[in-house]
């Protein structure tokens, strides 16, 4: 009797701490008001989608290029973030670290810009 009771509570522990840990917030909606909590992959995936704007060009092949290292950038930069954003200025934190680690550096028509040179090329707005 007092195993099966052992067995009963070590049991429900775990059956607790798994729906615990299932009970995940809100999917982030662009477009949207945030409502927090907030779920923290839905929300870096929509800061990545925007920043794959700055990917688009009249030549394919840079922006595919452009496109899969930014993929790549966002999977590995989103490992080890919390699943769950508390509030705005956590969302704020987490975001912008995300940022700057899929976007080192400025990205224009798919071109990452390392020196004035590459900026004045690629970076120019048409008048």
């Amino acid at each position: 009797m007092k195993i099966r009771f052992v067995t009963l509570i070590t049991a429900t522990l775990a059956l607790a701490a798994c729906g615990a840990a299932e009970q995940v917030a809100p999917a982030y909606v662009p477009g949207k008001p945030v409502v927090f909590p907030v779920d923290t992959i839905s929300y870096l995936a929509s800061l990545g989608k925007m920043i794959q704007d700055n990917c688009h060009t009249d030549d394919a092949v840079i922006e595919k290029v452009c496109i899969s290292r930014l993929e790549s950038r966002m999977r590995d930069c989103a490992e080890n973030r919390p699943s769950v954003l508390k509030n705005l200025d956590h969302a704020k934190r987490v975001g912008d670290n995300y940022l700057k680690c899929i976007m080192p550096k400025p990205i224009c028509k798919g071109i990452e810009i390392h020196n004035e040179q590459q900026f004045g090329m690629h970076c120019k707005v048409p008048s």
